[in-house]
């Protein structure tokens, strides 16, 4: 076998494992996840002395080139929080799946420019 084809081998099986690891990913969600502290203007509760309310988690997102945001309860926080790690890991994946798919792509004789 060839060196070329030794280092196509290779990045084929790199390409299996990676399409693995997409497979085994569940909900992906794109956006950003941020934590709150808010006040509500009432003059008579804690907040008005600096203790402020929550955390509360808001989530925004692209929508048609528009940024929506909506504040998440406690109970869908951890569950959009895992899903945007899973987004983040698959754009991370397709990377590297990229880079794979180029170095058997490109013709290794060619003249680096």
């Amino acid at each position: 076998m060839a060196a070329t084809d030794t280092h196509r081998a290779k990045s084929l099986a790199r390409i299996r494992a990676i399409q693995a690891e997409i497979a085994n990913l569940d909900a992906i969600c794109s956006g950003t996840l941020t934590r709150r502290m808010t006040t509500c203007g009432n003059p008579r509760c804690r907040c008005a002395r600096g203790e402020r309310h929550g955390p509360y988690v808001r989530w925004g997102h692209m929508v048609k080139g528009r940024l929506v945001q909506r504040w998440l309860s406690a109970e869908e926080a951890p569950r959009f929080a895992a899903a945007n790690r899973a987004f983040r890991a698959l754009k991370r994946l397709l990377h590297a799946w990229e880079r794979e798919s180029l170095r058997i792509l490109e013709d290794p004789d060619r003249r680096k420019s």
